[in-house]
């Protein structure tokens, strides 16, 4: 899971430039209205601002300053959320071990039956062998070898439902510890996707914010404007 390698996104700093004081020029002239800013800048060489440029700046950076808030709001829990997955992610490499036990079990099962398996062929060839020599050699030797025979079979017989029994619990047991590993694999890469479709999401947002803002700072923070226009928008006119 390359889910890790994710960009952690840093909180835009639109703080320093949004929440301006609007800075004023030295007193005014006895009967010249006052001239004031929405920044630091100086206005040098750019048109002063209207006073329906300046109620559009205003609302920008209302805006603006919502946005932020809802921004910056919104990165705590997507960085609480990604240190979770990164627990989580840790916590089932840890949980990886209990599926390669229950792997190592079912391969010595495995070993087991091969085994059991080459004992029958060995039984077989000696049931042949009896048969095909129809119990000759020396006195009570053939029944020797018949007994034998038939002691091995039931020995096999019941190393059989030894076998088959332990299959059973065997199986079950790694079958279950594997479904229920997949399943909190599965949950966790639709987690950590989750995230990272909203970590995009808020990564676009954010530079969408700080073009805004720029755009802000050169067409309204850098622009003088006449106090009496401030007063007359709030003053709703």
């Amino acid at each position: 899971m390359n889910w890790m390698n994710l960009p952690r996104a840093g909180v835009l700093s639109l703080s320093c430039v949004l929440l301006l004081a609007q800075a004023q020029t030295p007193p005014a002239k006895p009967g010249t209205a006052a001239v004031k800013s929405l920044g630091k800048g100086s206005g040098a060489g750019m048109p002063m601002l209207d006073r329906e440029q300046l109620r559009a700046c205003f609302k920008q950076r209302d805006e603006l300053e919502l946005r932020l808030k809802s921004a910056e709001s919104e990165r705590g829990p997507l960085d609480a959320e990604k240190t979770e997955i990164t627990d989580a992610s840790a916590a089932l490499n840890a949980e990886r071990a209990s599926v390669d036990e229950a792997k190592a079990r079912v391969d010595e099962l495995s070993a087991k039956f091969k085994a059991f398996a080459e004992r029958v062929a060995t039984w077989n060839a000696s049931v042949k062998d009896f048969n095909e020599r129809g119990g000759s050699g020396a006195p009570g030797a053939a029944q020797r070898q018949r007994d034998a025979i038939a002691n091995e079979r039931l020995l096999l017989e019941e190393a059989r439902k030894q076998l088959e029994a332990e299959k059973e619990a065997v199986t079950s047991s790694a079958q279950a510890t594997v479904n229920a590993f997949n399943a909190k694999v599965v949950a966790h890469q639709q987690r950590a996707t989750s995230w990272n479709e909203r970590n995009r999401a808020w990564n676009e947002a954010s530079t969408a914010l700080e073009a805004e803002r720029s755009d802000w700072v050169v067409n309204c923070a850098e622009r003088r404007y006449r106090e009496d226009d401030e007063i007359a928008i709030k003053a709703g006119r």
